[in-house]
């Protein structure tokens, strides 16, 4: 009985819409039959937009958005907040996703990095991406946000927040997240003095830099660090395996020629794409972290226990 009431009105809904109500979407009341409910409607509602005004779009976008869990609504206002025609990489937005927070870890298998490729790959699906680039070789997807998705997010989002910020205004912003710094040849003073700050994301790739601050060792929270492409930067900062929660270290293409002693100590550290055999550190180090992806490993110089240290625990 309960069931034939509820056929009536999923079919009176779909009625309205134009539509008919599958008889098989009533017949439990399970979470699948929800699920076949809940499509049966929106593609319903997408037919009728569609009918509205063919040659407008717009109402096709909007039901694609309001239909977005949560969790992507987040991560698609955050998109839109990118500059007109800049092509982002799967792995930078997925560290941006997660320096604020948007990433909710609903299978500790996956671990963060694995739901957040999920939140792109559907974001993807759902055409939110446009001039998409695969390099298989790297695993990385250079794509840029659709113009007319664009449009769909909400730019008062208080969540979300851009713009070119001067250094002397950075003590200012206490609850930043990331920030990047680029074409730059010092670090400023202020940054140095950003220990209060609650940055989860640094980048300063392609920038002169020579050295970095002892402070930054200080963030507690900081996730992602991107020195890529800094040719004069020499070497990391003293007491960097302070960084307990770096899950993403880039190094590519720096004048770094070791890593800090004790490297092994930064657990959490899920992605490095450079690892330096030299006078702090052997292949065995890498035993003692937990990474994921590619990875490229330089020899500086021949340790005279190499040949143990390879003999890694299987």
């Amino acid at each position: 009985m309960a069931e034939s009431i509820l056929f009536n009105i999923v079919e009176r809904v779909l009625e309205s819409l134009g539509q008919h109500a599958p008889q098989g979407v009533v017949s439990s009341w399970g979470r699948r039959d929800l699920d076949k409910l809940e499509g049966a409607i929106r593609d319903a509602q997408l037919s009728k937009a569609k009918l509205i005004d063919f040659n407008n779009s717009m109402p096709v976008l909007k039901l694609s958005y309001d239909y977005l869990p949560s969790t992507l609504k987040r991560c698609f206002a955050y998109c839109s907040l990118l500059p007109n025609d800049y092509e982002s990489e799967n792995f930078e937005l997925l560290r941006l996703w997660m320096a604020q927070g948007y990433i909710e870890l609903f299978e500790e298998s996956l671990g963060m990095e694995g739901v957040g490729d999920q939140y792109f790959f559907e974001l993807l699906r759902r055409n939110v991406f446009q001039d998409v680039k695969e390099y298989d070789i790297v695993e990385v997807i250079r794509c840029r946000m659709h113009d007319l998705e664009k449009s769909q997010a909400n730019p008062h989002d208080p969540c979300c927040s851009k713009g070119i910020i001067q250094q002397h205004q950075l003590l200012r912003f206490r609850s930043l997240r990331a920030l990047e710094c680029s074409n730059i040849e010092t670090v400023p003073d202020s940054v140095r003095r950003f220990t209060h700050l609650s940055l989860r994301y640094l980048k300063f790739s392609h920038s002169s830099i020579k050295f970095l601050p002892d402070g930054i060792t200080r963030l507690d929270n900081l996730k992602t660090l991107n020195v890529d492409y800094c040719r004069k930067l020499k070497e990391l900062p003293r007491g960097f395996t302070k960084l307990v929660n770096l899950r993403h270290l880039g190094i590519r293409e720096c004048h770094i020629t070791d890593l800090t002693l004790n490297f092994g100590r930064l657990k959490p550290l899920r992605e490095l794409n450079r690892f330096i055999i030299g006078q702090n550190n052997g292949v065995d180090t890498l035993s003692d972290l937990n990474l994921r992806g590619r990875l490229g490993i330089e020899c500086r110089i021949w340790r005279t226990n190499a040949v143990i240290e390879l003999r890694l625990p299987l």
